[in-house]
């Protein structure tokens, strides 16, 4: 087995269609002070690191370094 068998790269969310098409017109708003950022997914579309990763690449983008971040996790509710 190569060591890269079954695994998925995922494109970075900047990199996806809507994504760049949405650009020009944040542009517009000037710099944001705020941001709020909901990354969510089942378990088998990808890991609660990559949701990570993809969420500080998405702030990094458009805020650049932070001064304070606040982060929970919310467990998948059981039954309705």
């Amino acid at each position: 087995m190569r060591p890269l068998d079954g695994l998925a790269f995922v494109p970075l969310v900047r990199a996806a269609r809507p994504y760049r098409e949405a650009a020009e017109v944040l542009e517009m708003f000037g710099q944001p002070r705020t941001l709020l950022i909901e990354a969510c997914c089942r378990a088998e579309e990808g890991s609660l690191g990559a949701r990570l990763f993809g969420a500080i690449e998405v702030l990094l983008t458009l805020l650049g370094e932070p001064d304070s971040v606040d982060a929970a996790y919310a467990p998948p509710q059981r039954g309705r």
